[in-house]
């Protein structure tokens, strides 16, 4: 069954010869993001992702969502 913890294992898994930093593989994110134009910050931004307390929530919203859509497929 697709969990959150299946999806932080397979990021754990996809990210093992990346040279992400240990303490962030395989684990929801804790600080805000964004994407923009180098040098760029949050005011200026192209496109800001939910905050790191919403990550989870949101996560799980689609979880539910896609076992819904998909019951009887797996």
């Amino acid at each position: 069954n697709l969990s959150l913890g299946i999806l932080c294992w397979f990021h754990r898994v996809v990210t093992e010869s990346d040279r992400s930093p240990e303490s962030s593989r395989g684990r929801f994110r804790s600080v805000q993001v964004w994407i923009g134009n180098p040098g760029s910050n949050l005011q200026s931004a192209t496109y800001i992702p939910p905050p790191p307390e919403q990550v989870v929530p949101l996560t799980t919203e689609f979880l539910n969502w896609w076992k819904h859509r998909h019951q009887g497929l797996i």
